[in-house]
């Protein structure tokens, strides 16, 4: 079953859209995609871009 998630907050690398990235996971693979620009990166893809290797949330702090 594929399931579709947004990411809340996320920036695109590549057009710079914030909150149009989402995910795409089944059972077999994960990928990541832009709703304005063709933009998408696969799971292995990231290892290579990053120190982390897996996506993770990202926890906003507001300051007043």
């Amino acid at each position: 079953m594929l399931k579709k998630r947004f990411i809340s907050g996320a920036k695109c690398p590549s057009c710079g859209a914030v909150e149009a990235l989402y995910i795409l996971r089944d059972e077999a693979k994960e990928s990541m995609h832009c709703i304005r620009c063709d933009f998408r990166e696969f799971k292995s893809d990231s290892k290579n871009r990053d120190s982390f290797g897996e996506w993770s949330p990202v926890k906003l702090t507001i300051s007043e």
